[in-house]
């Protein structure tokens, strides 16, 4: 009894000094289990089970400025569900894995991040020499009214990306550009312009390095339980405009999403996915989702 009663004051005595000083720490994840067939594996099922946490810490001075860290990690097979649903995906491992510290600082200044080797460039978290996880390793970003700016920078190589966003007149304008070692410059323009339900959104881009672009118009809807879009889209390597389409319907605790491009097979063969979801609460959701090359999942989501 005697130590409980010194550890319930210790516990006591390191909360107080905590709020004190004005530590904020936090802790949360989600999992996913089930079981899974991806033909880019070897086309038999597999179960799947991954627990992903996030743990952050912050403080902020007396001048406003606010600095801290944080971690994720990771252990368990996983896959693809969701969006990411497409041909030639496939599990993936990540037992015991921690993943790098991202240290940062943040004020009227704007946000300064600092973590080696992975921080996502622009272009949809991808990049020349940099995949899904990132190659950066500083980051700057900040929003000053309707004008925001950002730089990604690869110290080792010199790569580096930069991003400006501004609204004006309604009208969300976007650009942002890569330049990697090799003097490739990669680039994207968008602009998109919302009036009640519907979206309208024109980007063009040079994806492949090149001085080919490719264009495309997409139109957005969304009302109550209903969401839809439709885009159109050129190909650099070839004339034809390819079509995609997909929607979303959500209804209390259900939501199911269908998605095909190239529905027209102008610039190829079509493809399809529709994955859905039923919220069960307390952050347990059950799910499941499919696409035309046969993969398909089964399963669990949990948030923490």
């Amino acid at each position: 009894m005697k130590h409980l009663l010194i550890a319930a004051s210790t516990l006591a005595m390191t909360a107080g000094y905590a709020a004190a000083d004005n530590v904020n720490f936090t802790f949360s994840g989600d999992a996913s289990a089930g079981v899974g067939k991806y033909t880019g594996t070897d086309d038999s099922f597999h179960v799947y089970s991954n627990l992903d946490f996030t743990v952050s810490a912050k403080k902020t001075t007396d001048s406003g400025i606010e600095f801290g860290a944080s971690f994720d990690a990771s252990a368990g097979p996983s896959v693809d569900r969701g969006g990411d649903l497409d041909d030639g995906d496939s599990f993936g491992t990540n037992d015991g894995a921690f993943g790098t510290p991202t240290v940062y600082a943040s004020g009227t200044f704007g946000k300064l991040e600092f973590s080696r080797d992975n921080i996502d460039f622009y272009k949809d978290g991808a990049y020349n020499g940099g995949g899904a996880g990132g190659d950066g390793d500083l980051k700057y970003s900040g929003t000053f009214g309707g004008f925001g700016v950002g730089m990604v920078v690869d110290v080792e190589s010199g790569d580096l990306a930069a991003q400006a966003t501004y609204t004006v007149m309604g009208v969300a304008l976007s650009a942002d550009y890569n330049q990697n070692g090799a003097d490739t410059a990669i680039w994207e323009a968008s602009a998109g312009y919302t009036l009640g339900s519907f979206t309208a959104t024109a980007a063009a881009d040079n994806d492949t390095g090149t001085f080919d672009t490719e264009e495309s118009l997409k139109l957005a809807y969304a009302m109550g339980s209903v969401s839809a879009w439709a885009k159109a889209s050129t190909n650099d390597s070839v004339t034809a405009t390819s079509f995609d389409v997909g929607g979303t319907f959500a209804s209390g605790p259900m939501s199911l999403t269908v998605e095909a491009d190239d529905v027209t097979a102008a610039t190829g063969t079509m493809t399809w996915k529709a994955y859905g979801s039923y919220d069960v609460g307390a952050g347990l959701a059950l799910e499941a989702g499919t696409n035309d090359a046969g993969d398909v999942y089964a399963g669990a989501k949990m948030s923490f």
